[in-house]
């Protein structure tokens, strides 16, 4: 089963500065169980701070303001109800081009929670 996420957006904060990041994935989905599945993603990471001018005065950014990077990972999803997915995410980040604080190159884990079917 494939599947897109087109509004995934997310916010990086850190002491001196805060960026807002765009970041559509592909993803398989194996399902285990009525209400859990395996899932491997991958896509892209585009900073879109500059569209809220209010944001620059706290934004630390090189590259001429612009920053791209791929990402992938593997996540276990848990369907709370029919449209809201909770994931327990493992994710790999690799900047193309700029670093934003919050989204240099890393490997982190976490949790999402989503609206979808």
């Amino acid at each position: 089963m494939f599947g897109m996420s087109l509004l995934d957006f997310e916010m990086g904060v850190a002491p001196l500065s805060h960026s807002f990041g765009y970041s559509p994935t592909m993803q398989l989905y194996i399902p285990i169980g009525k209400c859990v599945a395996f899932s491997m993603y991958g896509g892209v990471s585009v900073d879109i701070t500059k569209l809220w001018s209010f944001m620059n005065k706290n934004y630390i950014f090189d590259s001429d303001n612009f920053y791209v990077g791929v990402l992938g990972g593997i996540s276990f999803v848990f369907y709370a109800s029919r449209y809201v997915p909770i994931s327990i995410f493992a994710e790999y980040r690799y900047p193309f081009k700029g670093v934003v604080i919050g989204q240099e190159q890393d490997m982190s884990i976490g949790t999402k929670i989503g609206i979808g079917r």
